[in-house]
């Protein structure tokens, strides 16, 4: 199943959108705005009435549903979370709780894949970020836990037909203070994803 973006120029790129077996990573350096990417993905997908796993791990799924709230209604961030709003919020609140997605905290691969079973599957799976999950403790090099965990994630993609979107995270600029764009190279701790 095919799942658009919100971006035209994107979707051209993407020959539709994401596609059903791809294993897609999203890299930037911290607080750049992935997160806010992902969502907006995640909502373009639940318009498109593709369901959703949305697995967050550098925030709480409060935190990330009331980042879905704000980018929904175009309201202001800030006054949710102090939860300072006005009735303008339940027409949003109304229309992202009938979306098809779910957030959770699954750090491991078998409780994702646990988790997309008790939903009886889903269209998309978004994994934010791939250096927060686990992998199994007999793996113990930090290099090729990465790899282990990169693999397992293409390997869903591949055997549930379904794209995967996976936040990553690249090395900071470097200490001399010249600032360079990211390489695939600047990948953090594994040259698997590259």
């Amino acid at each position: 199943v095919m799942v658009p973006t919100p971006f035209e120029g994107l979707n051209d790129c993407l020959i539709g959108g994401f596609r059903p077996g791809q294993f897609t990573l999203l890299a930037a350096r911290p607080s750049i705005g992935k997160s806010a990417l992902a969502i907006e993905f995640v909502r373009a997908a639940a318009y498109a009435g593709k369901r959703t796993l949305f697995v967050s791990l550098e925030s709480k799924h409060t935190q990330v549903a009331l980042r879905a709230l704000a980018q929904d209604g175009k309201h202001q961030a800030t006054l949710l979370a102090t939860w300072r709003i006005d009735g303008s919020i339940d027409a949003t609140i109304e229309r992202v709780g009938k979306m098809a997605i779910w957030i959770q905290v699954l750090p491991t691969i078998p409780r994702i894949l646990a988790m997309m079973d008790k939903l009886g599957g889903v269209d998309f799976l978004v994994i934010d970020y791939l250096q927060l999950m686990q992998a199994p403790r007999e793996v113990r090099d930090r290099r090729l836990q990465v790899e282990w965990l990169s693999q397992r994630i293409k390997q869903i993609a591949v055997e549930r037909e379904i794209p995967v979107l996976c936040l990553c995270s690249v090395s900071r600029p470097s200490a001399d203070g010249k600032e360079k764009a990211p390489t695939m190279a600047s990948l953090r701790e594994s040259g698997e994803l590259e």
